[in-house]
C-alpha cells in the first residue's frame, strides 16, 4: 500500500518532484564527472613531461616521499639520508629537496635496478596487462665542448622504437623545433637531439642549459668520464680520465608546458613595465642531449670496466592508455613495496608544488561534489516540506483510517528516495554517456569501461539514495508530528 501511495503522490505533485529530481540530477552529474576524472587521466595529461621522460609512469628504487605519520611501527630504525642519484634519474628535476635536505627511508633500502634485467613485478608475464613496455632510464653526466668552453650536460639514451610507436599519441611533431626526431635507423650512430629554445624567462621547470642553442647539422663534442666502479650501487666517475665523442645534431626540441599571466618584470621581459600583466609560455627545460639507446650503451661499454653490470635508477613504464595510469600505479605500488611508483602527471604536480606554484588540490573535486549534494539536499528539504504542508489533510485522513506514524514516515522517505534515485540515474547516465564515448575512442578495453561504469554508477546512485534518506528526515518528521485534531481545527477555521 505504501509503495502505491508513494507513486500516486509523486504523479499528483510532479511539479515539486521535478525540481527535486533536477537538483539531484545536477549533483549526480557533478559527482559522475569528478569520479570519472579521478579514475583516470585524459590523453594529453602532462604530455610534455611524458615526452621528456619517455614514460607514463615511473618506478624508483627505494621508499621516497613517505608521510612520517603513516610509517610502520618500526619507524625508529628508519634513516635520514641524501638521495645520491642526482645525475642518473629524473627525480632531481621534480623533487630536488631529496638531494638537498634528504629523506627518510628504511635501512637497507634498494638504491638501483639491474638495467639488463627487469624487476620480477615488471616482467612481461607478471606485470599488469595495461603495461605496454618497460625500459630503464639511460642517463649519465657528460661535458659539452663548445667554442673552447666546457658545459655540464646529461647524456640520455632514447628508445627510438618507443618514440616511433608513441609518435601520434605523444604528439612528437608538436615538440620538434627543427630537423627531425631520432629514428630506429639512428641506433648505433653518433647522432643527437638537443634543447632548441633560446632562454627568455627565468627557469620555471627543469634545468636550463648553460650552452647556447645548437643548430641542425652542428657537430658537437662530448667528454665522458671513465666509470671506475659502482660503490654501494652508485657510480664513481673519474673526470681525470675521459673519452671524447663527436655527435651530429639532427634535430632540436622544446617542451612547452603551461601559459601563465604574470608581472612583466618578474617574467624577465620588459622590466620597465613592472606591474603590468603579460601572458608567458612556460617550458620544461633540460640540458640533456638525446642520443639513440644503442649508441648510449656503446659509449657506456667504452668508458666502463669490462663485465660491468649497468645499473638503472628509474624504470620508465609505458601504458596502453594513460587513462589507466592511476590504477596501474596503485597495483604496482602494492606489489613493489620496496620501490616508489608514481604517474608522470603526479610527478609534474609534485614539481610545481615544490616550486611554490599554484597546484589545484586533489580534494577540490570532493569539495565541489559535497557542495553540490548539499545544495541538492536543501532543495529536497524545501520541496518535500512544501509537499507535506500541501498534503496535511491527506496525512490526517491516512492517520484517521489507521496509518501509524512509522508508516507515514516511511511513505515520505520512500517518495524522497524514489525521485532522488531517478535524479541520480538521469545525472549519471547523461554524464557517463559522454565519458564512455571518449573512452571508447581510446585503448581502454570494453571490460574496463563496463567495470568503471558499474562502479561509478553504484557510487553515484547510492549517494543519491543516501542523500534522500538524510535530507528526507525533516519533512518526514514534520508529517509525523502533526496530529489529526490539529489539521481538523485548521480546516474548521
Amino acid at each position: 500500500m505504501i509503495w502505491h501511495l508513494a507513486k500516486r503522490n509523486i504523479s499528483r505533485n510532479w511539479a515539486q518532484c521535478l525540481l527535486g529530481i533536477i537538483g539531484v540530477a545536477v549533483a549526480a552529474a557533478v559527482m559522475t564527472a569528478s569520479l570519472s576524472l579521478q579514475s583516470g587521466y585524459p590523453e594529453d595529461a602532462a604530455q610534455p613531461y611524458r615526452v621528456f621522460m619517455g614514460a607514463d609512469l615511473v618506478v624508483y628504487p627505494g621508499t621516497v616521499g613517505v608521510d612520517y605519520e603513516r610509517l610502520p611501527r618500526d619507524r625508529e630504525s628508519w634513516q635520514w639520508s641524501l638521495r645520491k642519484d642526482k645525475d642518473l634519474s629524473d627525480l632531481w628535476v621534480f623533487n630536488p629537496d631529496l638531494y638537498r635536505e634528504g629523506y627518510l627511508h628504511p635501512p637497507g633500502d634498494p638504491v638501483s635496478f639491474d638495467a639488463d634485467e627487469l624487476p620480477a613485478e615488471l616482467q612481461p608475464t607478471k606485470r599488469p596487462p595495461q603495461v605496454k613496455q618497460v625500459n630503464p632510464l639511460l642517463r649519465m653526466p657528460v661535458q659539452l665542448l663548445l667554442e673552447g668552453e666546457t658545459h655540464s650536460a646529461g647524456l640520455r639514451g632514447r628508445d627510438t622504437d618507443v618514440d616511433m610507436q608513441q609518435w601520434s599519441r605523444w604528439n612528437l611533431d608538436e615538440y620538434l623545433k627543427r630537423g627531425r626526431w631520432l629514428e630506429p635507423r639512428d641506433e648505433g650512430e653518433l647522432v643527437a637531439m638537443a634543447y632548441g629554445r633560446k632562454p627568455g624567462t627565468p627557469v620555471i621547470e627543469g634545468v636550463r642549459p648553460s650552452y647556447g642553442v645548437l643548430g641542425v647539422d652542428d657537430e658537437v663534442t662530448i667528454r665522458v668520464p671513465r666509470l671506475v666502479k659502482y660503490s654501494d650501487d652508485i657510480p664513481i666517475w673519474d673526470w681525470q680520465q675521459t673519452k671524447e665523442f663527436d655527435l651530429i645534431i639532427v634535430g632540436t626540441f622544446a617542451l612547452p608546458t603551461d601559459v601563465h599571466r604574470e608581472d612583466a618584470a618578474r617574467a624577465g621581459e620588459f622590466p620597465e613595465h613592472s606591474g603590468e600583466l603579460i601572458i608567458t609560455q612556460h617550458y620544461l627545460e633540460t640540458d640533456d642531449i638525446f642520443i639513440p639507446a644503442e649508441t648510449w650503451r656503446q659509449i657506456f661499454d667504452e668508458i666502463a670496466p669490462s663485465d660491468t653490470r649497468l645499473r638503472s635508477y628509474q624504470m620508465n613504464v609505458i601504458l596502453q592508455d594513460i587513462f589507466t595510469a592511476r590504477n596501474v600505479s596503485e597495483q604496482l605500488a602494492a606489489e613493489m613495496p620496496d620501490s616508489t611508483v608514481r604517474t608522470v602527471p603526479d610527478m609534474a604536480m609534485l614539481g610545481r608544488a615544490g616550486r611554490g606554484q599554484s597546484v589545484i588540490p586533489a580534494d577540490v573535486s570532493t569539495m565541489v561534489v559535497l557542495g553540490s549534494f548539499f545544495i541538492a539536499g536543501m532543495l529536497l528539504v524545501a520541496n518535500m516540506y512544501l509537499m507535506v504542508m500541501q498534503r496535511r489533510k491527506d496525512m490526517a485522513v491516512l492517520k484517521a483510517v489507521g496509518m501509524s506514524p512509522g508508516q507515514v514516515m516511511r511513505l515520505i522517505l520512500l517518495e524522497t528516495t524514489m525521485f532522488s534515485a531517478l535524479g541520480g540515474l538521469i545525472g549519471f547516465s547523461l554524464t557517463r554517456l559522454a565519458v564512455t564515448g571518449v573512452l571508447s575512442l581510446s585503448e581502454v578495453s570494453s571490460a574496463e569501461i563496463a567495470l568503471l561504469t558499474a562502479r561509478t554508477g553504484g557510487i553515484v546512485v547510492g549517494s543519491s539514495v543516501l542523500l534522500a534518506l538524510i535530507f528526507g528526515l525533516l519533512p518526514a518528521y514534520q508529517a509525523v508530528r502533526q496530529t489529526t485534531m490539529e489539521v481538523l481545527r485548521e480546516v474548521e477555521k
